[in-house]
């Protein structure tokens, strides 16, 4: 596996037998938006320049080479700017997937993330709705279904339906179950899984 490292707005050259004309041109055709090519002339001294643009991420060229974008700033300064960052569309998923010897500290700047925003909302309060529901209970409440109790007729409890104001959804729900497989991941530094033990009981 070959990586090529850009780091943005910072030029690269590579001479001909380093860069293969192919991959040169698989670059210009389908990633000019993110990286900048200039082929060999004596102005690049008979080299391939690339420049990568203000994107960071992998692009994966082919099953063999891949291209990694480096921001200027160290990864955990960039995810701490994300944070404050809402409905990013310049974020974009590429097809392909590829081995980063930095995906520790990614997955901590995310759970941390993520944990942080929980606790916060867990302060304003967790997104509720109603839920429809139906129990056995021993007094009324919302609507009985008395079909149910013509045929158990031996039934004492009444089998009631109602709407329930309740915080227990399914959006919660992935929440939680995720704050769970971060805790089991053992990835987390031993601070993080503390904060994350603590969102999960408190979404819990």
């Amino acid at each position: 596996m070959k990586i090529i490292e850009l780091t943005e707005h910072q030029p690269k050259f590579f001479k001909p037998e380093e860069l293969e004309e192919a991959i040169a041109d698989l670059i210009c055709r389908n990633y000019s938006t993110y990286i900048e090519i200039e082929y060999p002339s004596p102005k690049t001294h008979k080299q391939y320049k690339l420049t990568a643009k203000s994107y960071v991420g992998f692009i994966p060229l082919t099953p063999d080479i891949q291209i990694l974008l480096k921001p200027k700033v160290p990864i955990a300064n960039l995810f701490r700017m994300l944070e404050y960052t809402y409905n990013l569309k310049s974020f974009q998923l590429l097809e392909g997937s590829v081995n980063c010897e930095t995906i520790p500290e990614f997955y901590n700047r995310l759970a941390d993330i993520l944990t942080q925003k929980i606790l916060e909302q867990s302060r304003k309060g967790f997104y509720r709705a109603y839920v429809k529901n139906s129990e056995l209970l021993p007094y009324v409440r919302g609507k009985v279904d008395f079909q149910y109790q013509f045929k158990h007729p031996g039934t004492v409890k009444l089998n009631c339906e109602y709407n329930q104001y309740t915080a227990d959804i399914e959006e919660n729900q992935i929440l939680l179950w995720t704050l769970y497989i971060i805790g089991r991941s053992g990835l987390c530094s031993e601070q993080l899984s503390t904060t994350v033990r603590k969102a999960y009981h408190t979404l819990q």
